[in-house]
C-alpha cells in the first residue's frame, strides 16, 4: 500500500468517525428511549511484531485495511440491527421474533463457518488402499 493510499484510508477512517459522532450526539439530543443502548467495541487493528523467522507480504497492510473495514461495518450493521430488532418489539413483536430467530440463524451459521477458515477442500473421491482403478 503507497503512502498516499494509506493516507487516503486513515483520512476515511477519521470521517466516519467523525460522521458517526455526530449521529450519536444528534441521538443524545432525543428523548431518553425506554431500551438500554447496546454496546459496540470496536478494535483498531494492531500490527503483529514481525521475527526473523516471518516474512511479510507486500499486501499485507491493504487487507489488513479492508479486514478492519468491513469489521467496522458488521459491528455497526449488527448494533442497527438489534436497535431496529427493540422498535419493532414495540410495534409488532410476532415480525420481531421472527426477524430474530432468522438472524439468530444467520449468525450461527457465520460463526460455524468460521470455526474452521478457510474450509478443508472436499472430494466426493473415495480411495480404498492400493487398488488400481477399473
Amino acid at each position: 500500500m503507497s503512502a498516499r493510499e494509506l493516507e487516503q484510508t486513515v483520512k476515511e477512517r477519521k470521517q466516519t468517525t467523525e460522521e458517526n459522532d455526530q449521529n450519536s450526539e444528534a441521538r443524545q439530543q432525543e428523548p431518553a428511549r425506554a431500551a438500554e443502548p447496546i454496546p459496540v467495541v470496536t478494535r483498531g487493528i494492531k500490527p503483529k511484531p514481525v521475527g526473523p523467522a516471518e516474512s511479510v507480504h507486500l499486501d499485507s497492510e491493504r487487507y489488513d485495511a479492508q479486514y478492519a473495514m468491513h469489521r467496522d461495518n458488521m459491528l455497526n450493521s449488527y448494533s442497527e440491527l438489534l436497535k431496529t430488532l427493540v422498535a419493532l418489539n414495540r410495534i409488532d413483536p410476532v415480525k420481531k421474533e421472527r426477524n430474530r430467530k432468522e438472524t439468530l440463524k444467520i449468525t450461527t451459521n457465520m460463526a460455524t463457518t468460521l470455526k474452521e477458515y478457510p474450509p478443508r477442500i472436499k472430494t466426493n473421491l473415495k480411495i480404498h488402499g492400493n487398488t488400481a482403478l477399473p
